[in-house]
């Protein structure tokens, strides 16, 4: 069985032994031995490693059409590594590939839950693979892009509770028919089939004897490096960030969703956060917006299109209790959409 370096990941027939202790062949870092994680490896078999790979593909995949289909970047079906894997029909609306790719978010995250840390490792370093391949970086990535992509990692590493709260804040009053239910069972005895013919197909293998078609092309550590700055460029805070427009038509991305309290650390010195070029939203007076440093006053009723109505109800039905969210209307308002009550907000003249 290969063994793997605690700390650089490095995989090896055998460590180096020197004076009785053992050291990685490629780090030089000694391994502090784990009898404990020791078993558990020995027990976890390439078949459960497949599995959940498999599950990360599923939810890459729609992503990769989603980002291909949006037109992001010029040739970017060449850096497709899941190009017809699963998915044969490209028609339909870019909208749901993206109601596919967060509901296959959803599914991959009660498929890792429970996983032990070394098969997150696998599959974090195959995450970071894929975003060197394809390219994407912090100065090419579109802000929702970025967001997906955060969730993807937040998911990886065991902090799902975003995705799994917007997916059943839709679904929590959804009534399941049952011939859905046999329609669903039927759909699914396939893929449980080659399952099982799988299962006995590597019995005897270990977890981490991954053949090399398994695995992403691309540079682990680059796409660690493209991805942190990624999750550093974001201009809306994730958590304020919504997700899940399920197959319906996003807003435009100026509507800027999340904004800080007016009681918040930014609120409250009128300072826009330094980290940040294009920084969240904050509030410089009770009355006064800053949105990416121009200021816009509070106003009194405003003209509302029917169509605006219906963007602001929309926005209402997915926030928290003590949720916002900014949206732009057609006469060029500002509303600051909340669930007990909506403002509205214009550029300011001064």
């Amino acid at each position: 069985m290969l063994k793997i370096c605690n700390k650089c990941k490095f995989q090896q027939d055998e460590f180096l032994n020197i004076g009785g202790r053992n050291y990685c062949k490629s780090c030089n870092s000694e391994i502090i031995v784990n009898s404990g994680l020791i078993s558990l490896q020995e027990q976890a078999t390439l078949h459960q490693m497949k599995l959940l790979l498999g599950n990360f593909h599923y939810m890459l995949e729609p992503l990769e059409e989603y980002i291909d289909k949006a037109g992001y970047y010029p040739n970017f079906r060449s850096r497709r590594q899941l190009y017809r894997k699963t998915l044969r029909d490209s028609e339909g609306p870019l909208e749901n590939d993206e109601d596919l790719f967060l509901s296959q978010v959803f599914i991959f995250a009660s498929a890792i839950q429970g996983e032990p840390d070394f098969f997150r490792e696998v599959i974090r370093q195959e995450f970071y693979k894929w975003i060197n391949y394809t390219g994407i970086t912090a100065g090419n990535c579109p802000e929702v892009l970025k967001h997906f992509l955060i969730e993807i990692n937040n998911v990886i590493n065991g902090n799902d509770e975003k995705i799994i709260r917007e997916t059943r804040e839709k679904t929590k009053n959804y009534e399941i028919n049952p011939k859905d239910i046999i329609g669903l069972f039927s759909g699914l005895q396939q893929p449980l089939n080659r399952n099982r013919e799988q299962k006995i197909a590597l019995e005897g293998k270990i977890w981490n004897e991954l053949p090399n078609e398994d695995k992403f092309n691309g540079n682990p550590e680059l796409g660690k490096r493209a991805f942190e700055e990624i999750e550093r460029s974001v201009s809306i805070p994730h958590q304020n960030f919504r997700l899940r427009y399920f197959g319906e038509k996003r807003p435009a991305q100026n509507t800027m969703e999340g904004i800080e309290s007016s009681n918040s650390p930014a609120g409250s010195s009128g300072q826009t956060p330094q980290n940040n070029p294009q920084s969240a939203p904050y509030f410089l007076s009770d009355k006064e917006l800053v949105i990416n440093n121009e200021l816009y006053e509070e106003v009194g009723n405003v003209p509302l299109s029917q169509e605006d109505v219906s963007g602001i109800r929309q926005q209402q039905q997915f926030l928290s209790p003590t949720g916002q969210a900014l949206v732009g209307t057609s006469a060029g308002f500002i509303a600051l959409v909340a669930i007990e009550r909506t403002r509205f907000f214009k550029k300011s003249l001064r």
